[in-house]
């Protein structure tokens, strides 16, 4: 892979997430909580089970899919969403060019007004294109800039916070403990190595070592947003952190920090 389609692979990536990062707390349907009761069935079994389809990845996609975070580009300057949010060089990235879109609009790649409904029509086409053929690819590594970013995280458990404590164990029963309480499942190995290697070993509430090179580990895997307080099981909810923090922390505090660790 050269290197302007790596640049163009970080850079469309963090353009991508800080969309979704900026949008989070909004209201309206960019919200989580309005995009997750909506379709709450496409995210139910996330609250419960720790899945490598996390609830992050599936609020990705659903934004997207459906092109919700370039509507007003689209509509408004579609030279600038074909020749910079989307421009070919992502579509390299995934054995694809615009000829596999349709025809190029009059005057590509240079923008004349005169042309501006031939732009519009295009803009839209690319859009179709790139949710049905390359969404599922691209939303894994929008997941990827999202997931080191542990404010946002908070941010995010704390919206689906909101969805979790209005479920009734009537509805369901084998996911909740009681109303608004998900039941506490074992983290599998796969996200316990991931959490590990995110937070690099490191307690994320007091700084601690938990590598084992410095001390014995006494890691502990916590639930950012504590299930008492509507947390998930999900993996984006989870952090680590030592025995002593881990046992401190109290069934419904969500003190977090998003310790920085010096690489020199």
């Amino acid at each position: 892979m050269g290197k302007q389609l790596v640049e163009t692979l970080t850079d469309a990536a963090v353009m991508d997430a800080s969309h979704i990062s900026s949008a989070i707390e909004l209201d309206g349907y960019y919200g989580v909580y309005e995009t997750m009761t909506e379709y709450l069935n496409e995210y139910i079994d996330g609250f419960y089970k720790s899945s490598k389809d996390s609830l992050l990845h599936r609020y990705i996609r659903t934004h997207l899919v459906d092109g919700f975070l370039y509507e007003a580009v689209i509509e408004n300057t579609p030279e600038e969403y074909v020749l910079c949010e989307h421009n070919e060089a992502l579509f390299n990235l995934f054995g694809y060019t615009f000829t596999d879109v349709g025809d190029l609009p009059p005057e590509y790649p240079e923008y004349d007004e005169e042309y501006f409904d031939e732009w519009k029509e295009f803009a839209e086409k690319v859009n179709d294109f790139y949710c049905d053929n390359i969404n599922e690819h691209w939303a894994e590594h929008v997941f990827y800039v999202l997931f080191t970013n542990k404010d946002f995280l908070f941010r995010f458990n704390t919206e689906v916070a909101k969805v979790v404590k209005e479920l009734k164990k009537t509805d369901y029963p084998d996911m909740l403990k009681s109303d608004g309480v998900i039941k506490r499942r074992s983290f599998p190995v796969w996200l316990q190595k991931a959490v590990k290697m995110r937070d690099r070993n490191r307690c994320q509430l007091c700084g601690k070592d938990l590598s084992g090179t410095f001390n014995l580990s006494d890691e502990n895997f916590d639930h950012m947003v504590p299930l008492e307080d509507g947390g998930t099981n999900d993996p984006c909810n989870i952090q680590l952190t030592c025995e002593h923090c881990n046992k401190s922390k109290g069934a419904r505090s969500r003190d977090y920090k998003n310790i920085i660790i010096p690489f020199w």
